[in-house]
């Protein structure tokens, strides 16, 4: 369980709340703190964020870096097991720019994007996006065997 998880539960069992609570006080579906609370990664804008810091009783900054260190942890996992090399090599799917720093942030904005989308579209097209790496990492897996 990573800090960012333990912190977000933590908080929220400090103040009493079920993720319903603070999924209603922040503005998201249960689902989202649910997921949030189990490592998945839900695109979230630095506003929604800071609402479900207020909410849970944590520094808006330190809640902000535990965000965002959780999603570079998970990006690089991606990059490395998309790209079968490191992440480095001209066969990376994921590869924009010269290291992760910079995939991170075309990410964060892509991710803010999504957010703004009318909830159903949005909900659909984050679970195209995470059946689509699924399935591009099952391949590599295959290829790679």
């Amino acid at each position: 369980m990573s800090e960012f998880e333990r912190c977000l539960r933590y908080g929220r069992k400090e103040k009493k709340m079920t993720q319903n609570d603070v999924a209603e006080a922040a503005g998201l579906k249960r689902s989202d703190i649910i997921d949030l609370e189990s490592g998945r990664f839900v695109p979230l804008g630095e506003d929604v964020l800071t609402r479900i810091a207020c909410v849970v009783g944590m520094e808006k900054g330190m809640f902000l870096a535990m965000y965002r260190a959780e999603f570079r942890q998970e990006l690089s996992a991606a990059r490395v097991l998309l790209s079968g090399d490191g992440g480095s090599g001209p066969g990376s799917l994921l590869q924009t720019g010269t290291g992760p720093e910079i995939l991170s942030s075309d990410l964060i904005d892509i991710g803010k994007e999504i957010m703004s989308m009318p909830s159903d579209v949005r909900t659909g097209l984050v679970a195209a996006i995470r059946m689509l790496v699924r399935t591009q990492a099952l391949a590599m897996n295959r290829y790679a065997s």
